[in-house]
């Protein structure tokens, strides 16, 4: 079996798809990951940070057993500074 994959489309929607992610994993690991969207200009996440973890975060998947469910949520740059006046 391999490594199911969840994309979250936006952060309206994460309930929803953590719900779905959750009762594909069952008792399988699940494992959610935030990060900053793709810019569209560059190819690369808007976050430095997430840019350079990105190879390491992907190397411990690789790890992971098959079973590992993956739940990937990006962050609009918007969205972060919108949460962050919160």
């Amino acid at each position: 079996m391999v490594m199911q994959y969840f994309l979250c489309e936006s952060v309206a929607a994460f309930e929803g798809k953590l719900v779905e992610a959750q009762g594909a994993a069952g008792e399988n690991p699940l494992v959610v990951l935030f990060t900053g969207a793709i810019n569209a200009d560059t190819g690369k996440s808007w976050c430095p940070d997430c840019t350079a973890a990105k190879p390491v975060v992907d190397s411990v998947l690789g790890f992971h057993s098959t079973d590992t469910v993956l739940l990937e949520v990006p962050i609009a740059r918007e969205d972060f500074r919108n949460a962050a006046l919160m």
